[in-house]
């Protein structure tokens, strides 16, 4: 049997002052030139048929890294951004290639853009490996940049696998990623309730209980219309339209910030029920959802997708066992009291009464009853949760740290780490 890990992440807000904000600027702006001269470096040797690898790439910036940016030739600058960004280069540049050469799985892979502040703001990451940023309470070490104070210690301990730095609405967070204790077992006996999840209630217990979506958004549309009115006035360049852009920004991260909370809340008001042994939820295509332009909107405000993502992983957490109604699950066109499915329903009717039984129901609560009683053989296989929490075998972690690629695939790519 393979051995597991979890590897876990926690965002934590900064409290830096202006020197220190400073430089996290300078250390985003290296990462940011060093990606882009390894992107560029990528590209003209795949231009005359040459594959430069990770290690290439490195020691060809590094030997002109002085000449063409002067101001990088200092202590205050850590090589582990420019280090870490250019590995991010090769890693872009290897998924491009493999999806044009049919080589990766899933959707068409583009070629990768190069960095700007205004496309990308400012972010890099800032180690060198397990070990290398170091965590005393509300503290954090960076190389280069020495102590910084956070908001709140971090949730989980031991050490530091990778830390993120990045700028969000004119304040600055770390990411800090952790590997934590394996999953407690799942819960064999207990409550095993239904969730469906809309537009009008964000979910719909089985038992009856609602939680109403956050509409953080709507509430904020407003605003956002008339700071982008104004945006559209100023002058390009000017100091005028860059205060408009820095409000614009710490207005949409405040509409982000909304959103979480109460998805966060809602979740571990749900999860840390006691007695909860089984979820199930329905099966979702959020993406086809999207691409309809009347109720988009709706839907990326509702948060629906993250909602389902987070509720998975904190509830493995917690030993609680989430299970998926196949997609094409009639949940809300059956009745849950006599089984008979009702074809003519329409998504307006929000409340229907049974033609065989006379039974009269909320419809996202008779859904999320026939989730919670859904068969068996209606249920769809579980998939891995993607993102924190993810068990991780140590074999993989073993492979990313030193990815062995075929050399008749790739023949100078044995570099690439």
């Amino acid at each position: 049997m393979r051995e597991t890990i979890n590897i876990a992440a926690h965002q934590i807000a900064l409290d830096v002052n202006n020197v220190q904000a400073s430089q996290l600027r300078q250390h985003c702006g290296a990462a940011r030139v060093a990606y882009n001269h390894a992107l560029r470096d990528c590209r003209d040797g795949f231009n005359v048929g040459e594959w430069r690898g990770d290690m290439t790439l490195r020691k060809r910036f590094n030997a002109v890294k002085y000449e063409e940016c002067p101001w990088m030739d200092s202590k205050e600058i850590s090589m582990n951004a420019g280090k870490n960004a250019i590995v991010n280069a090769g890693v872009a540049f290897k998924n491009w290639s493999d999806s044009r050469k049919k080589r990766r799985k899933g959707r068409k892979v583009g070629f990768p853009q190069f960095k700007s502040i205004k496309r990308s703001g400012y972010k890099y990451q800032a180690d060198n490996g397990v070990g290398s940023i170091k965590v005393d309470g509300q503290q954090v070490k960076l190389p280069a940049i020495g102590w910084l104070r956070m908001r709140e210690e971090p949730r989980f301990s031991g050490d530091v696998r990778k830390a993120f730095i990045k700028c969000k609405g004119g304040r600055w967070f770390i990411t800090l990623t952790f590997q934590i204790p394996a999953d407690p077992p799942i819960v064999e006996v207990g409550e095993k309730i239904g969730i469906d999840v809309g537009l009008k209630s964000l979910a719909t217990l089985s038992d009856g209980t609602k939680y109403e979506t956050p509409k953080a958004l709507k509430r904020m549309l407003g605003k956002l219309r008339h700071l982008n009115k104004e945006l559209s006035r100023r002058v390009k360049g000017s100091n005028r339209r860059k205060d408009t852009q820095e409000k614009l920004a710490k207005l949409h991260y405040r509409v982000a910030c909304l959103r979480n909370d109460h998805l966060h809340k809602v979740i571990a008001e749900i999860t840390n029920r006691a007695g909860l042994a089984e979820i199930v939820m329905e099966t979702l295509n959020i993406a086809g959802m999207m691409k309809n332009r009347r109720v988009a909107r709706a839907f990326a405000d509702a948060g629906i997708a993250e909602f389902m993502r987070q509720i998975e992983y904190k509830s493995r957490w917690k030993g609680i066992a989430v299970s998926k109604a196949d997609r094409f699950y009639p949940s809300s066109k059956k009745c849950h009291a006599c089984g008979v499915k009702n074809d003519t329903l329409r998504l307006s009717q929000r409340e229907w009464r049974c033609g065989h039984c006379n039974v009269m129901l909320d419809r996202d609560w008779r859904a999320a009853i026939n989730l919670k009683e859904c068969p068996q053989e209606s249920l769809a296989a579980r998939s891995a949760v993607p993102g924190r929490g993810e068990p991780v075998s140590l074999e993989q972690l073993a492979s990313e740290a030193h990815r062995s690629v075929n050399s008749t695939d790739y023949p100078a790519l044995a570099g690439l780490s």
